[in-house]
């Protein structure tokens, strides 16, 4: 059973973790906010040898204004600057 539970365990008890970027204070359309936050958890996840998942809106009809969204193509060009 576990004692204490957290972020920081994850590599020993967690072999992947999903980051939310909707429905919360997180967002994608703050481009430096988001390169930095995104960079972060990538990090993160080679350091503890585990999979990020990332969570956005699948379209403009899932966010609740359309600069919530990315559009695939920018959020790959955006990921590839988060991983160089």
């Amino acid at each position: 059973m576990f004692s204490f539970l957290s972020i920081l365990d994850a590599g020993e008890y967690f072999n992947h973790v999903y980051i939310q970027y909707y429905n919360n204070f997180c967002w994608p359309g703050d481009i430096t906010w988001f390169n930095k936050t995104l960079t972060k958890w990538l990090k993160f996840g080679r350091e503890k040898g585990i999979a990020v998942f990332i969570g956005l809106p699948a379209g403009i009809d899932a966010s609740a204004e359309s600069k919530y969204y990315l559009t695939p193509s920018k959020f790959k060009a955006m990921y590839k600057v988060c991983i160089s």
